[in-house]
């Protein structure tokens, strides 16, 4: 009960052999920050590319791992499950948006 106390930021609303989850978003983030900072690409094609890896990565995870425990119906759960699944789906219109290029008679 005192170690939930003070550090139960890590454990609100998970299993506690998943303590590790918010952790594991937190890097998640860091990546995030470190390639639209970086520039280490100079065309936006990779970027996303590296957007719609990490995102699937993420939701690969969650769906495999289900952090969260039963309260309220699974309700926590089910949000970061469909947080994730748009996500997921914003990237991929994302890098299809910029695969179709107009024509130029289009745009003219």
């Amino acid at each position: 009960p005192r170690c939930l106390r003070t550090f139960g930021f890590f454990c609100e609303g998970l299993r506690l052999k998943y303590w590790w989850w918010q952790l594991s978003k937190r890097l998640e983030i860091f990546f995030l920050y470190c390639l639209g900072n970086l520039h280490i690409f100079q065309r936006p094609l990779p970027i996303i590319t590296c957007y719609s890896v990490i995102a699937t990565i993420s939701f690969a995870i969650f769906t495999g791992v289900k952090p969260f425990d039963i309260r309220m119906h699974r309700l926590l759960g089910s949000l970061e499950r469909y947080g994730l699944l748009v996500r997921l789906l914003m990237c991929i219109l994302l890098q299809c948006l910029v695969l179709i290029k107009p024509a130029a008679a289009v745009c003219s």
